[in-house]
């Protein structure tokens, strides 16, 4: 397989969980990393964790339900580095509930972090991805964009779009050097439910969610790819015992 040294990864909704998470993989596996959060000061950690470890990192602060703000700041970005190789956009919210609990705002909101951030930001680095006709776009999706529940009708919705954007775009792509991918993971441990008006599994059930590390461990097999291999789709689940 190919390693990520010196490669140039966006990573969006890197502040904590999964995305701080691949930020420190892709790190340790040789890529100059740069973190985007809406957040500024958990940004700045995650880069000093990067830096501690003896690698290079970068942070943007950016809300990606903002289509200027993410237009800004792609602009700063590839003004910099000239190219990026990689996209992970991670960035997400989650407000739980059913159709009838969720507020009009709320899935305004899921709607606008969830799908259009993916959208906004794909938008924004492909063009210079499509130059080079090279790069990798790497979409962290959740079981919720490919199985329907109505206990969170709406962040499924906002999930189900996801797919087949990523999907379409794959095979719009189809015959450039361009990968696609996204994963499907189950709950991961992460503040996505403290936040979320509902149960915070990560206190009530611990032992139903996954470690950000091995959720990461199959982002990293997805970008460590040879060129000519695009592992399109991966779901990944809890096994409990």
């Amino acid at each position: 397989m190919n390693n990520l040294q010196d490669k140039i990864a966006v990573v969006t909704g890197a502040g904590d969980g999964l995305g701080k998470q691949i930020s420190l993989d892709l790190a340790k596996n040789g890529a100059k990393v740069i973190l985007v959060s809406k957040i500024e000061e958990e940004i700045i950690k995650g880069k000093e964790e990067i830096e501690n470890m003896g690698e290079e990192a970068d942070y943007y602060m950016c809300d990606v339900s903002k289509v200027e703000e993410v237009n800004e700041v792609a602009k700063k970005i590839l003004d910099k580095y000239q190219k990026i190789d990689i996209l992970v956009n991670n960035a997400g919210v989650y407000f739980a509930g059913s159709f009838f609990e969720v507020n009009n705002d709320q899935a305004k909101k899921m709607i606008e972090v969830n799908t259009l951030g993916t959208i906004y930001c794909t938008k924004a680095f492909l063009p210079s991805m499509k130059e080079r006709n090279e790069g990798q776009v790497l979409n962290v999706v959740s079981v919720a964009g490919i199985e329907a529940n109505g206990e969170y009708t709406l962040y499924t919705t906002s999930k189900f779009a996801v797919t087949g954007f990523t999907e379409a775009l794959r095979q719009e792509l189809i015959n450039t050097k361009i990968k696609v991918s996204a994963i499907y993971p189950e709950g991961i441990r992460t503040n996505i439910f403290a936040n979320s008006g509902g149960r915070d599994y990560t206190k009530e059930e611990p032992n139903t969610l996954m470690d950000p590390k091995d959720v990461s461990e199959v982002a990293m097999l997805i970008l460590k790819q040879p060129a000519d291999i695009n592992l399109s789709r991966i779901d990944i689940r809890k096994k409990i015992f």
